[in-house]
């Protein structure tokens, strides 16, 4: 059986390179949909007159979805997402504090920045398999940053080869 993807981007070439993002992702046979605003997602997913109709028989087992759509905000089919059976990810160009904690909130289980390289957008959404959350690296320095008390992103660790390079020559 087929693992059903929909990926929810108003802009063709971003639609498509995200397809071809999750392709490369997983090694299943897949059935990858494209919508281009919210008003198509929703009956995709069987969201009609604002109430979810029962699961259709196949459901998406995952939904890439993009914040900014001509019809509305991607918030709003986040949080309506909320109990259909689906690994929920944002895919955006938004790495400021203002979207990605709402994002998280209405029940976004992933964060991924359109801008990351193709093989680090293959590489996060490969964590799913793996059970662990996909995150652009920006995004998780982020949260790290936040939770460690500030909303900046966390500074980059120095390497330890470099720490006792460093520490050697200060000695001499």
């Amino acid at each position: 059986m087929a693992v059903r993807v929909l990926i929810v981007e108003d802009n063709p070439v971003a639609r498509n390179f995200l397809e071809r993002v999750v392709r490369e992702s997983f090694s299943d046979e897949l059935q990858v949909v494209g919508a281009g605003d919210l008003a198509t997602a929703r009956r995709l997913v069987g969201w009609r007159s604002g109430r979810a109709q029962p699961l259709p028989a196949d459901p998406f087992q995952l939904v890439l979805l993009d914040l900014e759509l001509p019809d509305g905000n991607g918030m709003e089919l986040l949080a309506e997402l909320i109990g259909y059976p689906t690994m929920r990810i944002v895919t955006t160009l938004y790495s400021d504090d203002d979207h990605l904690f709402p994002a998280l909130q209405a029940g976004a289980e992933g964060y991924l920045l359109k801008e990351d390289r193709f093989e680090v957008l293959v590489e996060e959404l490969q964590r799913i398999v793996r059970g662990q959350p996909p995150l652009s690296p920006a995004i998780a320095r982020r949260l790290l940053g936040h939770f460690r008390g500030g909303s900046q992103p966390a500074a980059e660790p120095t390497p330890p080869k470099a720490r006792a390079s460093r520490s050697r020559r200060s000695r001499t």
